[in-house]
C-alpha cells in the first residue's frame, strides 16, 4: 500500500519538524534559566578554586568543565563532544530524512508501478 507508505513518511517528516520546534523552544527556556543561576552563582560569597569556578557554583563549574572539554579536537568524530542538543538535533533529522525518502520511494512505486 504505497499511499499509506507516502502518508506515514510524511507524517514521520511533519512530526520530526513539529519535536524539533518544541525542543528548540525548550533550549532556549533552559539557557535562560542557567543564565539566571549563574548570575546568582555570582553572588555567592564563595572563592574559586585555583582559576576554576569552585564547585558549590554548580551551573558555572558545569560551563567551566564542558568549554574544557570542548575544546579537545579528535579525528574521531566519536571522541568529540557532543552536546545533548546535538545529539537531539540529529535523531530529528535523521528522522525526517528518512520520512521524506520513504515518501519519495512509495511515490516511485505508487506511480511507475516499482
Amino acid at each position: 500500500m504505497p499511499v499509506i507508505a507516502i502518508a506515514l513518511g510524511l507524517l514521520l517528516s511533519f512530526l520530526s519538524f513539529i519535536f524539533r520546534k518544541l525542543d528548540s523552544r525548550n533550549k532556549q527556556m533552559i539557557k535562560n534559566v542557567e543564565e539566571a543561576l549563574m548570575y546568582l552563582e555570582s553572588r555567592f560569597d564563595v572563592e574559586d578554586d585555583g582559576g576554576n569556578p569552585h564547585p558549590v557554583k554548580i551551573f558555572t563549574y558545569e560551563k567551566a568543565q564542558t568549554d574544557r572539554i570542548k575544546e579537545i579536537r579528535s579525528v574521531w568524530p566519536w571522541k568529540n563532544h557532543f552536546s545533548y542538543s546535538k545529539c537531539i538535533d540529529s535523531v530529528f533529522a535523521i528522522f525526517g530524512i528518512l520520512g521524506v525518502l520513504a515518501a519519495i520511494y512509495a511515490a516511485k512505486v505508487f506511480f511507475t508501478g516499482g
